[in-house]
């Protein structure tokens, strides 16, 4: 798996992928994309931390970044929903897609992104499937935002 993004534009590219992929590219794309900034956040603390991550799992990013500081329990909390996600789409072998009462649990409970509290929300989607669909995608557009923008402001 390509861990880092070579220029802005290939990481504006795999965000616009994740948009028009189907629910189940959408959820792994996006469960990578989270998987490879925290992975960056973390190597980013020294190289002592780049020499430790190996091939750790999505949950055991999200606990050592939450350990480091890095994350706070809000945001650990929602990198781990997005891994419930991730890992529903990527091991059930079953159609599905964000209409699934599993996956309509892990989205519901995912919040609005801290860029939107406060200002005026667009009307969501009536259709189940496209808001929660649209809630996971903002969740991850989100937790990106937050752990780059976290990167620029420790350099």
């Amino acid at each position: 798996m390509h861990q880092t993004w070579e220029t802005q534009a290939d990481f504006d590219s795999t965000l616009n992928d994740i948009r028009t992929q189907s629910d189940r590219g959408a959820a792994i794309t996006g469960g990578a994309m989270l998987d490879c900034a925290l992975k960056i956040a973390i190597e980013g603390q020294g190289p002592e931390m780049s020499n430790t991550m190996g091939k750790k799992s999505l949950s055991a990013k999200i606990a050592i970044a939450s350990a480091r500081g890095i994350i706070d329990e809000s945001t650990a909390e929602r990198c781990t929903l997005i891994r419930h996600v991730r890992n529903e789409f990527a091991h059930n072998v079953k159609p599905m897609d964000f209409s699934t009462r599993q996956i309509v649990e892990f989205c519901t409970n995912l919040p609005d992104p801290d860029f939107l509290a406060g200002t005026a929300k667009l009307v969501p989607p009536r259709d189940l499937r496209a808001r929660m669909r649209g809630r996971f995608i903002d969740a991850i557009y989100g937790l990106l935002l937050r752990l780059n923008l976290d990167q620029y402001n420790r350099a």
